[in-house]
């Protein structure tokens, strides 16, 4: 069993294992090992460090703990009180037993000597560590120590740090399979050998990073199966001439919301099952680079073209709103068939960009919109998106009110038209159902519903029990 040593807040109660009353039995000091380790991994270090004076059987007890966590941000220290803080941190690792360590989780405010962090990596690497979680906020010609890079029992890496990512020419992560990273990228030709040390690297996380001394990025990752990439909404160098290839062609899951800082191209997904776009425009540079952000969205999605279940964000839609040739930009979603998209509060968006989707993605199955609009009547006076007639079986609609009959247009259409439509499921704006219900029954009535076998289910937001539309 797993042992947590944890620098967890103050108010955690208190916990007596100290000797008891005469006459009694001493059960606690009695257990198996593993399960006063796993005691100890409930108290706060403090109170981890202090068994040691109980009794023999106490005494390096917690030297064989298998997880550490020091969390300084949880435990808001005075002045006097961050030696006594960074002594308990040698103590732990310092003088740990030789058993391994599974997880060593180090979370500092304070500015510490790079020598004393690199001697808390080296004591948990040396100690087989499994998971790596740092977040320091070093000085900017900080090193880590060379051994966690050639380290074979690392399999999750967090890296947080408030300077750039410097490490030695030999990399050889020969077990990691989890990166996170929240760094400042040197250059083009160490950025990409620190990658090419990961071969069996299955998740990226970036997160925060800063690539402004990158030119152009390669990154060969066959085993990656799952890429996330998050920026802000405060990039300080606006649009960057940074381009990063990423081959990836295990892919199965992509996340990303930038300011498209960075022209990102991934390339050889074939085999990618999901994908979330929350690609926005940072309005600082949008007088001067208009054109560029809706181009490069575009870009992204043409990259992205063989995923099967899409999600595009409110700014995406206004992103690609931008471009004043879309239809013809856009690709051909030919393996999509899930597809769910927000509007906000952007009414005028939606029958343009939705109708455009819908044509493009031609074995859409289920589609799922936050609400129903004012349609363009041109564009649904032309050709019905080919997936209406084949593919379209199940439709999720929100923030219904059943009191603009406006708001109906685009569900009387899809009615109309989807031949294999099966569900309608919507999500009324209060707990009315009855109402609402009622007062869509009345507004559907004279239209034909294509689909012999389709139903309408009416669900309160707050609970999500349907109720069947007869």
């Amino acid at each position: 069993m797993d042992a947590i040593v944890s620098l967890a807040d103050s108010e955690t109660r208190e916990v007596s294992l100290g000797p008891v009353a005469s006459g009694c039995e001493d059960r606690i000091s009695r257990l198996p090992e593993d399960v006063l380790l796993y005691i100890l991994s409930h108290l706060p270090i403090k109170d981890v460090l202090r068994t040691s004076a109980l009794s023999k059987r106490w005494k390096y007890l917690w030297t064989s703990v298998s997880e550490i966590d020091f969390n300084e941000y949880n435990h808001e220290l005075r002045l006097d009180m961050k030696t006594s803080f960074l002594d308990s941190v040698d103590n732990v690792l310092l003088r740990h037993d030789p058993s391994d360590i599974r997880k060593f989780r180090l979370e500092l405010m304070m500015l510490i000597i790079a020598e004393r962090i690199n001697s808390w990596v080296s004591a948990a690497v040396s100690h087989n560590v499994q998971e790596l979680d740092l977040s320091l906020p070093v000085k900017k010609h900080f090193v880590l120590h060379y051994s966690l890079f050639t380290s074979e029992s690392i399999s999750i890496l967090k890296l947080r740090m408030g300077s750039y990512f410097k490490f030695p020419c030999l990399i050889r992560l020969s077990n990691l399979k989890t990166l996170h990273l929240a760094v400042t990228f040197p250059d083009d030709r160490s950025t990409e050998r620190f990658f090419s040390g990961c071969p069996v690297l299955e998740e990226l996380v970036l997160d925060n990073c800063v690539w402004d001394h990158n030119k152009s990025i390669t990154l060969c990752i066959p085993t990656l199966r799952a890429l996330t990439i998050y920026n802000g909404p405060f990039s300080p160098d606006g649009l960057l001439d940074c381009v990063i290839i990423v081959h990836a062609e295990n892919l199965t899951s992509f996340r990303y919301t930038s300011c498209l800082a960075i022209g990102l191209l991934p390339c050889n997904l074939t085999s990618l099952e999901s994908a979330y776009v929350d690609a926005y425009v940072d309005i600082t540079y949008l007088e001067h680079t208009e054109d560029q952000f809706p181009r490069r969205a575009i870009s992204l999605l043409s990259r992205i073209h063989n995923v099967k279940s899409l999600t595009l964000s409110t700014d995406t839609m206004e992103c690609l709103y931008l471009e004043e040739y879309l239809q013809a930009g856009l690709p051909t979603f030919s393996s999509l068939t899930h597809l769910k998209v927000n509007f906000g509060e952007s009414q005028y968006l939606s029958d343009q960009l939705l109708m455009c989707l819908l044509e493009k993605s031609p074995n859409i199955e289920s589609l799922e919109i936050p609400e129903v609009f004012y349609p363009d009547s041109d564009r649904l006076s032309t050709a019905v998106p080919q997936c209406f007639n084949t593919r379209l079986k199940t439709v999720v609609i929100s923030n219904i009110d059943g009191d603009d009959v406006g708001e109906l247009w685009f569900l009387k259409y899809m009615l109309e038209n989807a031949t294999v439509l099966e569900r309608v499921k919507i999500f009324c704006v209060d707990s009315e159902i009855e109402l609402v219900k009622q007062e869509i029954n009345q507004q559907l009535q004279p239209i034909h519903i294509r689909s012999k076998s389709c139903v309408i289910e009416f669900c309160d937001e707050s609970n999500q029990e349907p109720d069947i539309f007869p």
